[in-house]
């Protein structure tokens, strides 16, 4: 290596530093039980935190696998744009696909772990990766890399300066991240909310899709293309109730475009998917001209009920218990074929409620969107401050005396507001206060508060559309407290409404049907 001068920063190639081809790969079967095994996905990108620890006991192990030591820096080559690298705290064994670096003397690990992470390596790694889905950047390539090397009491200080910083930063993602959840629960709970108004607003009038629809009809089973006269709308294409209108592919066949064609108001349920997302609905409103694909299924319903609130129901905490229970499984998609849609069961208030209830609904979602759009630029701020910290950082002008004028500080204040603002109590708070103070109309002119107690038959309701279930999934799909869903099956159970059996002789498992 070529010797420095001690008091002054160097722009210099990343091999002249450190040696990227240094590896000890070890054999399974030279490693033993209690070793630490750590694999890429065990990182999380871009806050190099440890998602999971797990010891050769406990992952199997099958390829060779690279030994490193404490206060080694370990580099994700795979995909460098994930921004995966950590500091080892204890020795163990990791992927090849993880560099192992060892810093000498004068070299602080943290500093370098800094360093990888700064925009002008970064930019770097992801140009001289190669492999077009799986980049990697190779040791020789790494080697070339740009490098800034400070004095090393210069690059502790820097450590202890930018440390509270990232710390502080990965306190606001751990907010962020925790925010859809809450905005999940806070749907699902309004939406089940709403239902149990419309089940008591419906003064018992059910219906199955195939009592309200004018047609049901699958789509389109020709091959689409990145271009042409007509959009193919695909499972893809249904977001969140909506429908998503980038990433189109469509059609020039002027026989699918007559025969398919798709009118304000069609409902379009996702038939196959995976398991978790079959089922997910929407309905067509644009004056856009566009067809189905064939995983969609097109419902035409009767005037005397409003799309929307089919929509909100199919994909309501009940609708999506309903697909997860007729729904086949296949290797690896699920499908659900048009009788079963047919057969969905749902309250059927007048469809002036229909249409209050859903408007409600919208009315959550568009600020439930807004807070997501939020999040969204949040989130984005949170990588510009990392960025933000780094660059001064290497600099060569960030020192103690910095901190408190830092522009980066401003950016850090603002976004622990953000935090203090997204506590989900007064996330939940800001959706529903306003519909917390309004008054709900009934159908006989009764004015009432906006949560009416729960039907006597609320559970009964609910498994007239899922024929029978698991207390568990009724449960889910009530989107109750536990303790209150509990006593409401009990009180059900008592009156003979709903009974329950033993799932199969050999365990203990049960299910619920209707008495």
């Amino acid at each position: 290596m070529t010797t420095r001068p001690p008091h002054s920063w160097i722009d210099c190639l990343f091999g002249e530093v450190l040696d990227p081809h240094y590896r000890v790969n070890t054999s399974p079967d030279d490693i033993t039980d209690e070793a630490w095994i750590l694999e890429l996905e065990d990182i999380q990108r871009d806050t190099s935190r440890i998602l999971k620890r797990e010891t050769r006991a406990n992952r199997q192990v099958r390829s060779e696998k690279s030994k490193f030591d404490q206060g080694n820096v370990l580099y994700g080559r795979l995909r460098p744009y994930l921004n995966k690298v950590v500091v080892a705290d204890a020795p163990g064994f990791c992927s090849t696909e993880l560099l192992v670096l060892r810093c000498g003397p004068g070299l602080e690990p943290i500093f370098v772990l800094y360093w990888l992470k700064h925009p002008t390596f970064r930019q770097y790694a992801e140009q001289a990766s190669h492999g077009m889905n799986m980049p990697r950047l190779s040791s020789a390539r790494l080697a070339n890399a740009p490098f800034r090397l400070a004095p090393v009491e210069q690059q502790r200080q820097i450590v202890e300066i930018v440390e509270p910083y990232m710390r502080r930063l990965d306190e606001v993602e751990d907010a962020l991240n925790a925010i859809p959840a809450v905005l999940q629960r806070t749907k699902e709970a309004a939406t089940t909310r709403t239902l149990q108004q419309a089940f008591l607003n419906s003064e018992g009038r059910e219906a199955r899709i195939s009592d309200v629809s004018v047609r049901t009809a699958y789509g389109t089973s020709r091959k689409s293309q990145a271009e042409g006269l007509v959009p193919v709308l695909r499972m893809g294409n249904i977001v969140d109730g909506r429908i998503d209108w980038t990433n189109l592919q469509f059609t020039s066949y002027e026989p699918d475009i007559e025969n398919y064609a798709l009118r304000d108001g069609d409902l379009l349920f996702n038939r196959t998917n995976s398991p978790e997302l079959v089922g997910k609905t929407a309905v067509f409103r644009s004056e856009q001209p566009a067809i189905p694909a064939g995983y969609l299924i097109k419902v035409t319903l009767d005037e005397n009920v409003h799309p929307e609130y089919v929509a909100h129901l199919l994909n309501s905490p009940m609708g999506r218990a309903y697909c997860r229970e007729v729904k086949v499984d296949g290797l690896s998609q699920s499908n659900i074929n048009s009788a079963k849609l047919s057969a969905f069961k749902f309250p059927l208030p007048p469809l002036e409620e229909q249409v209050r209830i859903s408007e409600q609904l919208d009315d959550l979602f568009e600020d439930i969107d807004s807070l997501k759009a939020e999040r969204a630029r949040i989130a984005e701020d949170v990588g510009k401050a990392r960025e933000s910290m780094l660059v001064h950082a290497f600099d060569g002008k960030l020192t103690a005396s910095s901190k408190e004028d830092s522009s980066v500080t401003e950016l850090l204040t603002r976004l622990g507001r953000f935090i203090a603002e997204s506590r989900s109590t007064l996330v939940e708070e800001r959706l529903t206060r306003r519909r917390e103070n309004q008054k709900v109309t009934k159908i006989q002119g009764v004015s009432g508060p906006a949560h009416e107690p729960l039907p006597a038959n609320f559970l009964t309701l609910l498994l007239t559309t899922l024929g029978s279930a698991s207390p568990e999934a009724l449960w889910e799909a009530s989107s109750m407290h536990i303790d209150e869903f509990y006593e409401q099956l009990r009180r059900e159970v008592e009156v003979g409404l709903i009974v329950e059996r033993p799932a199969d002789e050999r365990d203990e498992s049960r299910i619920l049907e209707l008495a």
